[in-house]
């Protein structure tokens, strides 16, 4: 649950062409204008919904998600959520997460049992979410997806693979989420677009860069997203870092110091409902998270190992066995090439393109 001065060259010239070509026409002056109401479906008494992230959004098998959450606040409020997407499960159990493939969706995993049957697979919970993968990687599908599924809102939860996997710093993923939201548009011009910032995982040994990579993309979101904004299309700014209690220092909302556990997916929908609320008046009111000694099979914060800086061990994962298997096969690789094969990790960074290998320095994370 995260390039070089070639790659920040071309995006500072592809800038100003994206954001001219492609934005909505605003009819309206700047950000500040007064928020309209969602607009239900044209045939439903409905909100359409395209959910576009990574393992926070799609959840392993017997979790919660913040989705299904969020769905159930809204119960008995009008117009109701239907989430739209291609996909309506959570990892399966059998599958690693460690090593699961960003570009082969495995989403056939159930959720936990309290989750209401109407949220179930094939039920209410379709989505878009992908464990694994970067925002990078949905800038063409996406396209497809509100084409296909014609949301009213998209939310993008997306960024922290792009920092703590592809080694994409704050500049590269800020211009993939630009790309998001114009190709979303390009396919529905007056599309609702909330984005999450990115929170922060617990620390890891080896990886200081994910913090202040991390800091920097969210200043960089709330002064883009206003730029983004147009009365047609408005762009909100979904403050899940401020809300969901996982840190650099501590990480009690999460399962393995990134990816939340029951109470976290509660107050990450509790964010969303507060944008809801706040900015389309949607719902009588955000979702209030309920006392953690209320929620059913509540997992607390994993015990993963830590240094004696209190980080997490560079490499240690709260995983199954066949996790650490594969992260000790992996460290002695790199290990092997760094003393045999030295140039190797030394290959300028760049991306071949969508589905392609990105070059450059790799770390093993905890989880993903």
């Amino acid at each position: 649950m995260r390039a070089s001065a070639l790659r920040s060259a071309i995006a500072a010239m592809m800038v100003v062409p994206l954001t001219s070509g492609l934005a909505v026409p605003d009819t309206g002056t700047d950000s500040s204008s007064p928020p309209a109401a969602i607009a239900s479906s044209p045939d439903t008494n409905t909100v359409r919904i395209l959910v576009c992230g990574d393992s926070i959004s799609q959840g392993r098998e017997g979790d919660f998600t913040w989705s299904a959450s969020t769905a159930s606040s809204n119960d008995n409020t009008f117009p109701t959520i239907q989430y739209v997407g291609p996909f309506n499960g959570t990892l399966p159990a059998s599958v690693d997460a460690i090593n699961v493939d960003p570009t082969n969706p495995q989403t056939w995993g159930t959720y936990h049992p309290s989750v209401s049957p109407l949220f179930s697979p094939g039920g209410g919970s379709s989505h878009f979410a992908v464990y694994g993968r970067p925002a990078w990687q949905d800038i063409e599908p996406l396209h497809a997806q509100v084409t296909t599924h014609r949301p009213d809102i998209i939310v993008l939860h997306l960024g922290f693979n792009d920092i703590g996997w592809w080694g994409n710093n704050a500049t590269d993923l800020i211009l993939s989420i630009q790309r998001l939201v114009f190709n979303a548009r390009l396919a529905r011009p007056d599309v609702k677009v909330l984005i999450a910032d990115v929170s922060h995982r617990l620390a890891v040994s080896g990886r200081e860069d994910i913090e202040p990579s991390t800091d920097q993309y969210n200043a960089l979101l709330d002064a883009s997203a206003a730029e983004w904004w147009t009365a047609g299309s408005p762009v909100e700014v979904v403050k899940v870092s401020k809300v969901y209690d996982c840190h650099v220092t501590s990480c009690p909302a999460g399962i393995d110091g990134l990816h939340p556990n029951a109470l976290g997916d509660f107050q990450i929908a509790r964010a969303y409902t507060q944008v809801l609320h706040d900015k389309f008046h949607y719902g009588a009111a955000p979702l209030e998270v309920p006392s953690p000694d209320t929620i059913p099979g509540l997992v607390p914060s994993s015990s993963a190992a830590t240094d004696s800086s209190g980080k997490l061990a560079l490499g240690q994962a709260p995983s199954p066995p066949v996790g650490y298997l594969a992260a000790g096969a992996g460290l002695l690789s790199l290990v092997l090439v760094a003393t045999l094969r030295p140039e190797w990790l030394r290959l300028r960074r760049g991306r071949f393109g969508l589905g392609g290998v990105m070059k450059g320095r790799y770390h093993l994370l905890p989880s993903r």
